[in-house]
């Protein structure tokens, strides 16, 4: 099940990227609730469909993703992000070939907790997983192999470009976990138990619900930018105070700060610690740079368009 408006706004205003999840239904027949959920430029849930099947395996699978398909028709560049469960990567890959299919990271720091019983690895875990650069990633691995060499050779052999957001193939931006897939799954927990048609009819009604509340609230708006983009944006902007600002030419600035330097080019939006190009939004650095030139809206016009 999926309505018309979530397939239209997913395909024009949200980052082509789809957390998939599954959880238990409750009813007198049991059963499985299969989710695609994606971000909003609010970073906000935006659910995108909805299907049931008698269990998490391959055939159920493929049908949800087959009918998923059917939906979106083509989409380049897009990202499937899930728990590590064969089923879901193996169907990914046969309905979606041209797709690229990551791991939830806090599912995968789990199992991790649990294969080797060390929860203290995961705050360095962390770090390694959203460096930005493969100087930070190999600097926390280091630090990680001295702490546990085993979990370190687990984290190799579970091909970091699943993982790592420095060795993504494609962008996730900001998205580095199904919690977006899991909340949709916690609002239907009083839900769950109910028959299927009665089920469908209340999914129906939240998301209609949510997608009014969501268009009152951003009537009002007098910013660009959405609520929750324009708070990162003046929060880095705050940071920006500290550094020092040389331009290069006209588009091209250092930026130092404690004995760190990073390269800004604001013609390209590209920053050298990497936020800017992988998360399609200005670093502190960048808005430092664009500060130093005047350019008050300049942080609207480098964000992507699907934060607007």
């Amino acid at each position: 099940m999926s309505l018309g408006a979530s397939l239209i706004g997913f395909r024009r205003c949200m980052h082509q990227v789809i957390a998939v999840d599954g959880t238990h239904l409750k009813g007198r027949f049991g059963g499985k609730i299969f989710v695609t959920t994606a971000q909003d430029g609010n970073e906000q849930m935006y659910p995108i469909a909805f299907g049931y099947g008698g269990s998490e395996n391959n055939f159920s699978w493929e049908w949800f993703l087959d009918c998923l398909k059917g939906a979106l028709g083509h989409i380049d560049d897009l990202v499937f992000i899930s728990n590590w469960h064969a089923s879901i990567e193996a169907r990914i890959f046969k309905v979606f070939p041209d797709a690229t299919h990551t791991i939830c990271c806090w599912q995968f720091f789990e199992n991790i907790k649990k294969r080797f019983h060390r929860k203290d690895v995961a705050t360095i875990m962390d770090k390694i997983t959203r460096s930005y650069t493969e100087l930070k990633y190999n600097h926390h691995m280091e630090e990680l192999r001295n702490m546990y060499q085993k979990v370190l050779n687990y984290l190799i052999e579970a091909s970091p470009h699943k993982w790592s957001r420095v060795h993504y193939s494609e962008r996730r931006y900001r998205v580095v976990t199904t919690n977006v897939a899991k909340c949709i799954n916690s609002s239907l927990r009083f839900a769950r138990p109910l028959p299927m048609l009665t089920l469908t009819e209340f999914i129906r009604n939240m998301l209609q619900r949510w997608f009014h509340d969501r268009h009152h609230t951003a009537q009002p708006m007098h910013h660009q930018l959405t609520d929750a983009l324009h708070l990162m944006i003046v929060k880095r902007i705050d940071k920006c105070s500290n550094m020092t600002i040389n331009p290069v030419d006209w588009n091209i600035f250092s930026v130092k700060r404690s004995g760190k330097q990073w390269a800004v080019d604001l013609a390209l939006n590209t920053c050298t610690c990497n936020k800017f190009q992988m998360d399609m939004f200005p670093s502190s650095h960048a808005l430092a740079a664009a500060r130093y030139i005047t350019l008050i809206s300049y942080h609207c016009g480098c964000c992507n368009e699907f934060g607007t």
